[in-house]
């Protein structure tokens, strides 16, 4: 049987391999970590106010959020809760503003259709107000487009009541 100094060669290349990528590896990655750490964190804490009904308050730092970790990974969703926190205190406009931003940032969205439905329903609640036959005809036409774009959306029965 032949034995050979270098049995272990193929082990010793990929550790070598692997702390040569290490070194490689930029410096911010770290800190990039840390940042997407915080970010989540961050995230959580302002979706459990959410969560327990302090819509504004948490509209508040949503808003922040969204200024501050505008490339985080969930950033749509961040989106999504700051147009309900701005639906759930009354600030319509606003809220129909960031649920348009949201359809146009990011169409892939999964709960667009819940994003739209929302968006009728702010529309709605100004015609409510307002009393307007032109803000009545803009919230039939936002539960159209929601019907029309996701006609398999459980949002849908409610569209059409």
């Amino acid at each position: 049987m032949l034995t050979s100094p270098f049995r272990f060669r193929p082990f010793a290349l990929v550790v070598l391999a692997s702390v040569v990528a290490l070194a490689a590896t930029p410096a911010g990655f770290a800190q990039d970590a840390e940042a997407d750490r915080q970010a989540a964190l961050q995230f959580n804490i302002i979706a459990t106010a959410y969560n327990n009904g302090l819509y504004e308050k948490s509209a508040a730092k949503w808003a922040e959020f969204i200024q501050a970790h505008s490339n985080y990974k969930r950033i749509d969703e961040a989106h999504f809760f700051l147009a309900n926190s701005q639906l759930n205190t009354k600030k319509f406009n606003e809220a129909i503003a960031t649920y348009n931003t949201l359809q146009q940032k990011y169409p892939k969205f999964a709960q667009l259709d819940a994003a739209r439905y929302n968006l009728a329903m702010a529309r709605f609640q100004i015609a409510s107000a307002s009393n307007k036959p032109e803000d009545f005809k803009q919230a039939a036409a936002a539960l159209n487009d929601m019907i029309a774009k996701h006609a398999g959306s459980p949002f849908v029965p409610r569209a059409y009541y």
